[in-house]
């Protein structure tokens, strides 16, 4: 199955669940590619105990390549410790497509 991400508006946003009763978990984590107005890209990062505000944290980048890399290091990061996707669609790997179509698309 392939799920893919559109970044054809120059933004996107990830929304992962780590949901565990018997630990009292019920955890968001939130992945948001954006561009500010001097055309910088920005990752914002949210995450926190469902139900909450949580936190969040920015980063900024001065390409989309990079900004996109980073967003993919921390979303494969997030589903190697139990996150998956709010959709619930089951990714295994986790790749970036060339400039050209910008799109990220995952796989299994």
């Amino acid at each position: 199955m392939e799920y893919l991400i559109n970044l054809a508006q120059g933004s996107c946003s990830v929304t992962l669940y780590h949901d565990d009763a018997a630990l009292n978990k019920a955890r968001f984590y939130r992945l948001d590619l954006s561009t500010n107005l001097w055309g910088e890209q920005i990752v914002e990062r949210h995450w926190g105990r469902r139900g909450t505000w949580g936190q969040y944290r920015l980063a900024t980048f001065g390409d989309q390549a990079s900004a996109v890399k980073e967003m993919l290091k921390t979303l494969q990061a997030k589903l190697a410790r139990g996150y998956s996707l709010a959709d619930d669609t089951g990714i295994c790997d986790v790749g970036y497509v060339d400039q050209m179509q910008r799109s990220i698309t995952k796989g299994c």
